[in-house]
């Protein structure tokens, strides 16, 4: 009699558990069913679904104006096909890279209008800010790699020829203008053709041709002036900032005297000067030398130098 109750009790405890199994294996199946469509919902591309219906693209977050679009900043919406207006950009992939002209904000419709390629005066002016303005240089003879890109910080040095106050001019160099935002780089090389820097001659060797970058900075009112004359008068060159540095670098003007010393400049410039004879001086003898020839004999006579008086 005992051994049955145990069997039956056996029974009943593996039909319990069995049962549970069954119940918990149901309610994975569900939740794997809603979880596999909720993400099929998710995934599923946005479309019309129908004529009257098109497919726009709109910004996926607040953007302020000079950005460049990235496919991380664009979204897609439909609208009625009787409210798109003209310019309403369709395609995300023909906008990214492009610079946005004006601010924008989440949802917002994005239309050509607003939209400027890199490097265009339009695209400049939208980086402005009130107190910028946008200065061209020209960087001449640069080497065949420029470490200079759109967003970087720089420092501006000029090199000019001096009077020292002696009838003579001395070479200085100096910080301009410090901290200044790069707007634009173009990369132009005289001749056109490209080629790294490097022409192929007809003997077939590899020459060095003028290389010039057009360098586009954001500067502050009254300081254009500085860099026009600058630039016409002497020659300017960039220096790489790094991008939180805000410690003011600028320095005395640099000239010769300050790099080799005044010792060492002014020999320099005495061997360079003794090394080129000067012209002697004429001057004026103090007697005159005349030699008489009479019969094969010689004789020399001496007057003394008198000024002669003119009849006015």
């Amino acid at each position: 009699m005992r051994q049955v109750t145990i069997i039956v009790l056996g029974l009943g405890l593996a039909f319990a558990a069995a049962a549970l199994v069954s119940v918990l294996q149901s309610g994975l199946m569900a939740s794997s069913s809603a979880e596999a469509a909720g993400s099929t919902t998710a995934a599923a591309p946005v479309s019309p679904s129908g004529p009257d219906e098109v497919l726009v693209v709109v910004l996926a977050r607040n953007l302020p104006a000079g950005h460049r679009l990235t496919p991380d900043d664009l979204s897609v919406d439909i609208i009625p096909a009787d409210s798109k207006a003209k310019g309403i950009v369709e395609t995300p992939l023909e906008v990214v890279g492009q610079v946005l002209t004006v601010p924008g904000v989440k949802g917002e419709l994005l239309r050509s209008t607003n939209l400027a390629r890199p490097g265009t005066g339009a695209s400049i002016a939208a980086q402005l800010g009130p107190n910028d303005r946008a200065a061209t240089i020209t960087l001449k003879d640069v080497g065949s790699k420029v470490i200079l890109y759109p967003g970087a910080r720089v420092d501006v040095l000029a090199t000019l020829d001096v009077p020292d106050g002696q009838r003579q001019r001395t070479t200085s160099t100096g910080i301009i203008l410090e901290d200044r935002r790069v707007l634009a780089v173009d990369d132009e090389i005289a001749g056109g053709g490209g080629g790294g820097g490097v022409v192929i001659g007809d003997d077939g060797r590899r020459r060095p041709v003028a290389r010039s970058i057009t360098v586009t900075l954001a500067v502050r009112p009254g300081e254009v002036e500085k860099l026009a004359l600058a630039s016409e008068q002497g020659t300017i060159g960039l220096v790489l900032r790094p991008m939180e540095d805000g410690r003011a670098g600028a320095g005395p003007m640099v000239t010769p005297e300050t790099i080799f010393g005044n010792a060492g400049w002014n020999n320099n410039r005495s061997k360079g000067a003794s090394a080129t004879p000067s012209s002697p001086v004429a001057s004026r003898p103090s007697w005159w030398e005349i030699v008489v020839i009479r019969d094969g004999e010689a004789e020399q006579h001496r007057f003394p130098d008198e000024p002669v008086d003119q009849d006015n």
